[in-house]
């Protein structure tokens, strides 16, 4: 069985989240043990808690409640939470989604551990490194091992940047499977009237 930890920690991570679990949960939950860590960074009922039961995700097995610190502090408290986890759980691989400051800190607590990185949508571009998501993501995608480039610009971003082509995958791009996946939930969601809204 292979070992696979997610490290998320804001509402779009969860989403891409989303897709895997399901996949795993519905077709591959013999092959793959799947744990979680939530950072914590996006910590509000709105943007975390509800986001989670919306899209039928289990409770995170691990939340570090880091939150409402400076990009640096951020990343550095998470780095300092984040190897003792790592290690008790000895993940074959630890997936990483997008851009934000926990992919970043999964992403160096991985490589200093010696544990394999996959990046999930890994290859997109801004070419703005003023940008924090820009630096997450180009740091990130220099260090991993495995690439998922989400459409064929991704992928030649990374080809122009070096990065060993055998290591990259079109895998298609997740939040377009997360919308798929609950699209129907969503439009039988109520929602306008649930909010008193009219079409």
């Amino acid at each position: 069985m292979i070992n696979l930890l997610s490290i998320v920690g804001a509402r779009p991570q969860f989403i891409k989240l989303s897709p895997i679990v399901n996949c795993i949960k519905n077709k591959y939950s013999e092959y793959f043990r799947h744990t979680i860590i939530h950072t914590g960074q996006h910590f509000s009922n709105n943007m975390s808690h509800d986001v989670f039961k919306n899209l039928n995700l289990p409770k995170a097995n691990y939340n570090l409640n880091i939150h409402e610190l400076s990009h640096c502090e951020m990343i550095s408290s998470m780095l300092n939470s984040l190897p003792p986890i790592i290690n008790k759980i000895s993940p074959d691989y630890i997936l990483l989604y997008g851009d934000t400051n926990s992919t970043l800190a999964g992403a160096l607590a991985s490589l200093k551990l010696n544990k394999r990185i996959a990046h999930i949508e890994s290859g997109v571009r801004s070419y703005d490194m003023t940008m924090p998501e820009e630096q997450n993501r180009v740091i990130t995608d220099r260090i991993s091992n495995l690439l998922f480039a989400p459409c064929f610009s991704a992928l030649r971003n990374l080809k122009n940047e070096g990065v060993n082509p055998k290591k990259i995958f079109i895998s298609g791009d997740i939040m377009y499977d997360a919308y798929k996946n609950n699209i129907d939930s969503a439009n039988n969601a109520n929602f306008l009237e649930n909010h008193n809204l009219k079409k």
